[in-house]
């Protein structure tokens, strides 16, 4: 079963590469590696320290469920192709045309405009019951896509607002590495060798 933490733990690698930033708040091999060059960034107060710190905890919290929506995304995207592929099997139902379902007769409709065409004449009960489960499913995982891309959206604002103030108050942009040291309170741009 998919739960956040599983699958943050599946994609926030794959998320941290693509975003092509890394905000640590400890140390790791990236800030210690012998093909970075370290430089020292700015020098934080107590305060700024605690704000500095909460951003970043902020910002790995907006990450993390982005790289669960992502998951989840990508997941339900599959779930899709194989309904549509369902449909087109047992029906010849494509994905991209329009149907209606007549229960009385037990008939699919392919909507033209301005006439409707008879695709399918009295299917059988297992056939009924068939089409209006994937009918079912397939709406079912639409919702599911465009409740995760709602909150996508909404997570990539709120991605933006903390960015921003990172930026705004410490000068720390979106796209580059950076490390914190907490002992000496200094933030590190970290740059690969013969990048700068």
């Amino acid at each position: 079963m998919l739960t956040k933490k599983n699958a943050f733990r599946y994609v926030a690698v794959v998320f941290l590469l693509s975003q092509c930033h890394v905000f640590e708040v400890l140390g790791s091999a990236l800030s210690t590696a012998s093909d970075v060059v370290k430089t020292e960034w700015r020098r934080l107060s107590r305060p700024q320290e605690e704000r500095f710190i909460a951003l970043v905890s902020r910002r790995n919290d907006i990450q993390q469920d982005l790289a669960v929506l992502a998951r989840l995304l990508d997941e339900k995207m599959t779930d899709k192709k194989m309904i549509d592929a369902a449909f087109l099997t047992n029906f010849g139902i494509k994905a991209d045309e329009s149907y209606r379902f007549d229960g009385n007769t037990r008939s699919v409709y392919r909507i033209l405009v301005p006439p409707q065409e008879v695709l399918h004449r009295s299917l059988t009960q297992e056939q009924t019951r068939n089409f209006l489960r994937y009918a079912e499913v397939r709406k079912r995982i639409q919702v599911a896509i465009d409740g995760i891309n709602v909150l996508n959206g909404q997570k990539k604002k709120q991605w933006d607002k903390v960015s921003d103030e990172m930026l705004d108050e410490f000068g720390i942009y979106p796209d580059s590495n950076y490390h914190f040291e907490k002992k000496t309170r200094v933030i590190y741009k970290l740059e690969q060798k013969g990048s700068e």
